[in-house]
């Protein structure tokens, strides 16, 4: 249950009126800001329940909520366990250990293989940025490095979705000397974290519009239209674009594309030099937890198969099986139907556990494959840095003649890019940079 909401709204600015295109956790949480200071607001979300990339799914195949989307909290993130807690809403640590399976071998996952030590002393020392790929080529190229190379780009790839022919060595530097505090999940799912914005937003009086695909935005300063697809218009004096990168780049002839009257192409080609992954996730449910004959502990699995990654519920015995495929490897099978994808997961776990196809098959009860970049509201997964995106960041979080303001995961500044968290702090330091 969550806590009683305590709403102070503010002196109301009845002639300011701020349009948000999104109600995701980083529209949502600007428009709780927003509302709280006395602004009226105007939430327009295309899909037809609030969330963007936060999508936890309850229906009569699965027995537990479970997460289509994000699902993990990487941390003690301030922001979003201040939210948790003033909410009332519950999480827990997961657990398990790391193991991995290839070459026919199983054993425990260990990032410390040959030339680990070498390779953080070298990025300690580096001054210049360089790609990923760049950088493992310069300095441990060689069939010594061949492991420690794979590792890296497994790592790149399946975390944070990036393509390592662009992804930033500074950022994997920082991502690696980043204190490690845990990882949570929502007990009851992520979705509850964005009901509790919602609601905050309503009882402050913002209006939440779905089902509107904004099409066009026609601005000048403190003066901006939004149009949606059938035709509705809304106006305001300042708008909040929280829509992702895949749809903000999206090709005119996209269902969800945004064209920009005048145009704003600095920060379009700005918003091209984030560095953009996509995921697919694929959910099964079995009647019993097969892999625990394995291991009673397994938390997280890496494998050399099409599906590298699965991950289990521990320290719950729920029995969902977690499959994780992002960035190139994700690219790679868009063009696979979820049938396709579901066949490929399950001979995956088929070769992994030396089990027959058929018999997993019949133990299956439930399944869901979600590739993100099928959703036309998400075209994609979520950013990561390229050598670029530190300028493109500063150029997207200048606001536009005090008029046109963005906010989401890819333009958050302060590390912790990609998470919920980052959505949730950029869409709240945009509000305040409209109080001040």
């Amino acid at each position: 249950m969550f806590c009683s909401i305590l709403v102070l709204v503010k002196e109301t600015y009845l002639d300011q009126t701020i349009l948000i295109i999104g109600a995701g956790a980083a529209g949502l949480m600007a428009g709780r800001e927003l509302s709280a200071n006395g602004y009226n607001i105007i939430i327009l979300e295309a899909a037809d329940h609030s969330g963007g990339r936060v999508s936890t799914l309850t229906n009569n195949f699965f027995t537990h909520p479970v997460e289509a989307g994000a699902e993990f909290v990487h941390g003690k993130l301030a922001l979003t366990f201040q939210i948790l807690r003033e909410a009332g809403i519950p999480y827990l640590k997961t657990g398990g250990k790391m193991v991995s399976f290839t070459n026919g071998q199983w054993q425990r996952e260990d990032l410390w293989t040959k030339g680990w030590q070498e390779m953080t002393n070298r990025l300690q020392d580096l001054v210049e940025d360089m790609t990923i790929a760049e950088f493992l080529k310069t300095y441990f190229a060689g069939p010594a490095f061949a492991e420690l190379r794979q590792t890296v780009q497994s790592f790149s790839e399946g975390y944070d979705g990036a393509d390592i022919t662009k992804a930033s060595t500074f950022a994997l530097r920082e991502e690696l000397t980043e204190p490690g505090n845990g990882t949570y999940r929502i007990q009851g799912g992520y979705q509850q974290l964005i009901q509790y914005l919602e609601g905050i937003c309503k009882l402050q009086n913002c209006t939440i519009v779905n089902r509107c695909v904004v099409k066009k935005i026609s601005w000048e300063k403190e003066k901006v239209k939004a149009i949606s697809g059938d035709g509705r218009t809304f106006t305001g004096n300042k708008v909040i674009i929280t829509v992702p990168l895949g749809v903000l780049l999206a090709s005119p002839e996209d269902i969800a594309s945004i064209i920009f009257q005048p145009s704003i192409e600095k920060y379009l080609q700005a918003a091209s030099r984030i560095g953009y992954g996509s995921v697919i996730k694929i959910l099964l449910q079995f009647k019993n937890p097969f892999w625990q004959k394995r291991g009673k502990n397994i938390g997280f699995l890496f494998t050399g198969e099409l599906i590298p990654t699965w991950w289990t519920q521990a320290p719950d015995n729920y029995p969902l099986l977690t499959g994780w495929v992002c960035g190139p490897k994700a690219w790679a099978l868009m063009g696979q139907s979820d049938a396709d994808i579901l066949k490929i997961a399950l001979d995956s776990l088929a070769a992994v556990f030396s089990l027959d196809f058929v018999g997993l098959q019949e133990i299956l009860t439930a399944w869901h494959v979600g590739s993100w970049y099928k959703n036309p509201f998400a075209r994609g997964g979520y950013s990561y840095c390229t050598l670029e995106t530190v300028k493109a960041r500063e150029i997207l979080n200048t606001p536009l003649e005090k008029t046109l303001y963005f906010a989401g995961e890819a333009y958050y500044e302060r590390g912790s890019s990609g998470t919920v968290e980052a959505a949730l702090a950029s869409g709240q330091s945009t509000a305040q940079k409209i109080i001040s």
